[in-house]
Formats: structure tokens, sequence, C-alpha cells
């Protein structure tokens, strides 16, 4: 029996949270996750926010929160 596909993590990922309504994503540059940013980009429907820090993203997810 094969398991999931570790090469498409990214994209069961991206797919998982869209199914459950995230539509906010915030991301620091980073080439591991280049498929989770170029889809959130690419998506008309989802937000997606540039950060300088993650610690920037404590406070943007806290005011999402609210």
């Amino acid at each position: 029996m094969a398991g999931p596909d570790p090469t498409n993590w990214q994209d069961a990922l991206y797919d998982l949270l869209r199914a459950n309504d995230v539509t906010q994503f915030s991301y620091v540059p980073d080439a591991g996750h280049k498929v989770l940013i170029d889809r959130s980009l690419a998506d008309p429907d989802a937000l997606s926010i540039p950060l300088t820090t993650e610690e920037e993203g404590v406070a943007l997810c806290a005011g999402a929160d609210l």
C-alpha cells in the first residue's frame, strides 16, 4: 500500500486549508514553502500578506480572529 506522496505535501496542505475556509495567508518568503505562497498569491479568493518577520504573523492572526 502506497502512502501519501511526500513531494506533494504543499498542495495537499493548501487544499486542506482552503477546504476549511482559510482565506488569509501570511508568509515570510521561504523556498520550502514556495508552492503554498504561490498558490495563495494566485488564488483570487485568498488574501496573501507578506511579512518582514514571523513575529508580525502573531498580531495579524490575532487581529483576523477578532
